[in-house]
């Protein structure tokens, strides 16, 4: 199960990346995008990312299973077996 533990790092990881990317692309549409450009990319590509992506997006939505859910769910399932784990003592 290491191997999950090291793909749900490594997901949140490549998650901080792709939000730093969006957040890079957004300033680019506001900087140098009309009002109206600016207007739909937030309302529709953007916010879509930011939800699949996960996390604190500030909307009100929320994806159904997000980037950031898939890779909590690896991290806990690797803490759930670890603390399935027997501690009963042979003697008993």
């Amino acid at each position: 199960m290491h191997n999950r533990l090291t793909a749900g790092a490594r997901m949140i990881e490549i998650q901080e990346e792709i939000s730093g990317l969006l957040n890079e692309a957004a300033r680019l549409v506001r900087q140098h995008g009309v009002d109206s450009e600016a207007a739909r990319a937030d309302a529709y590509w953007i916010s879509h990312i930011r939800m699949a992506l996960g996390g604190d997006h500030g909307y009100i939505g929320n994806s159904i299973c997000s980037m950031m859910d898939t890779a909590e769910s690896f991290l806990e399932e690797e803490e759930e077996e670890e603390d399935t784990t027997d501690a009963t003592p042979d003697w008993v």
